[in-house]
């Protein structure tokens, strides 16, 4: 069992102390706790009240479960996240759940299921051990057109 331990630091005229008098030892369940808490908060936000104009999670979708294990995060939603039509609003979707997902720094790699399988979305897209790094540089990419459009046009 890995346990973390936490030091008190005091900042003082710009000089930094470290004082393990005030450490704090937490176990790898705790901690494992804390992460689950995070999913579970991350994901009731997104998929929030559906029935909402602007949320563009299909309404009734539901996150059904989900593991973390070695920083990847399977995520099994309900059926009712097929529930829309279209390649843009698609994109959307599979990118507020990658956003929300890859804003944990334990989290390197996604899975999406569908009622427990893996399944593909309406207009094709499946999320199976998607890389965060992957993620990331089309993030990049995308920003970059987005500057580039906005200097030149």
């Amino acid at each position: 069992m890995s346990e973390s331990t936490y030091f008190f630091i005091l900042l003082f005229m710009g000089l930094m102390f470290v004082s393990p008098a005030f450490s704090q030892q937490i176990s790898s369940h705790q901690i494992n706790i804390v992460k689950e808490k995070k999913v579970e908060e991350l994901f009731a936000e997104l998929l929030g009240d559906t029935s909402k104009e602007d949320k563009i999670i299909p309404e009734g979708t539901k996150l059904l479960s989900y593991s973390l294990e070695d920083h990847h995060l399977i995520l099994d939603f309900s059926e009712e996240i097929k529930n829309y039509g279209g390649t843009l609003r698609e994109q959307w979707i599979v990118s507020q759940i990658l956003s929300t997902g890859f804003s944990m720094p334990e989290v390197n790699y996604i899975t999406v299921l569908i009622e427990g399988q893996k399944d593909y979305f309406p207009e094709g897209t499946i999320i199976d051990t998607y890389k965060k790094e992957d993620w990331l540089e089309e993030r990049m990419k995308n920003e970059w057109k987005e500057l580039t459009k906005e200097n030149t046009g």
